[in-house]
């Protein structure tokens, strides 16, 4: 009997749930429905003082729902990437609802042989409609969701956030489409599993986080790629790119306009140069870092000062890199909160004379 699970109240606060242990703080019964409030672990005593209770409206009927587990975590937003988080959920306690060992209710979503027949669906946000098919991600449970919590396809242009079950640890995977969250928005979607005509629903706010680094909108980005050989010094092999394309994008007329930024692990942006006055490093995976760290690789070099705008230098840690090794880094150009982004492939061939 829930006709909106959430309050829209931005100024509600609770701890970040990390994904590593939970706690029941309380519950009460509705006719029809019993809510269970739950919150994470911590050795923070201030962040767990003065939790609020989340606003409930009683006055639509929901049948399907038994019992409700509530969550609340926060996600990092990123630009570029899916950065994600995790999130534990209560599993020992929605097996006991439904009469069965938590490893009994892990192996039934794993759809594993001789385990109880589990069924994993989600709830609509706008109509409370039952959607029926446990996935459409990567894994056995858990879809891609829009803003207003309805199951969403990865490729439509309103997908937001995504959840992934882990059977093995009991965790959800919490992730993002890049660049379509904004700091303090709230997206607040329902999983549910059904036993022994019994359902058990999994409410989750997410409140999306600014890492408090660079931030703006992807608005194009040019997919370049280099061959370059193994090198013993720091000397940078020359990539052409449109500069001209990208100023014009970007709605200013001046280089002297543009910061240069390049993609953190986390999926944040960053304009801390540590290459040269506008360059950055990066390690094997692509993202920047020190030219000091063990697996930094690859630097940019792109000069200010002349009027060869359109191209931009890649330079290597001397004999760190062999031939096969492939590398993509992102490095781009941003005003105006819009970045225009070149994603550059450097393959390492041959050495040739």
């Amino acid at each position: 009997m829930i006709k909106r699970l959430f309050k829209n109240n931005t100024e509600t606060h609770r701890p970040v749930l990390s994904g590593l242990c939970f706690r029941l703080l309380f519950f009460f019964f509705i006719p029809g429905i019993t809510i269970f409030i739950l919150s994470a672990c911590s050795d923070n005593k201030e962040e767990n003082e003065g939790i609020p209770e989340p606003g409930i409206e009683v006055d639509y009927f929901l049948p399907i729902i038994d019992y409700l587990f509530y969550y609340e975590v926060n996600l990092p937003i990123s630009y570029t990437d899916y950065v994600s988080t995790t999130l534990l959920i209560e599993t020992d306690k929605i097996a006991e609802k439904f009469g069965i060992s938590a490893n009994d209710l892990l192996d039934g979503i794993a759809g594993k042989s001789k385990a109880p027949k589990i069924k994993c669906f989600a709830i609509q946000g706008s109509t409370y409609a039952r959607y029926i098919v446990a996935s459409n991600t990567n894994s056995v449970w858990g879809h891609w969701w829009d803003m207003n919590g309805d199951v969403i396809t990865w490729n439509e242009n309103n997908a937001s956030v995504y959840n992934e079950f882990d059977t093995e640890t009991g965790m959800f995977t919490i992730g993002q489409y890049p660049g379509r969250l904004t700091d303090e928005q709230t997206i607040r979607f329902i999983e549910g599993l059904e036993y022994n005509s019994m359902y058990i629903g999994i409410a989750v706010s997410i409140t999306a986080k600014d890492t408090g680094l660079e931030t703006g909108t992807i608005i194009g980005t040019q997919k370049l790629h280099i061959n370059v050989n193994p090198r013993s010094d720091y000397n940078t092999d020359t990539l052409h790119f449109d500069m001209t394309r990208i100023l014009s994008n970007l709605g200013v007329s001046s280089i002297d306009e543009v910061k240069f930024i390049a993609v953190s692990s986390d999926g944040s942006l960053t304009n801390d140069y540590n290459a040269g006055d506008t360059g950055f490093w990066y390690n094997l995976n692509g993202f920047t870092g020190q030219w000091s760290d063990d697996d930094a690789c690859i630097y940019t070099s792109f000069e200010t000062d002349d009027n060869s705008y359109n191209y931009i230098g890649i330079g290597q840690k001397p004999n760190i890199l062999t031939e096969g090794d492939e590398v993509t880094i992102k490095y781009g150009f941003m005003a105006k909160n819009k970045i225009e982004m070149l994603e550059i492939t450097v393959m390492v061939t041959t050495l040739t004379e």
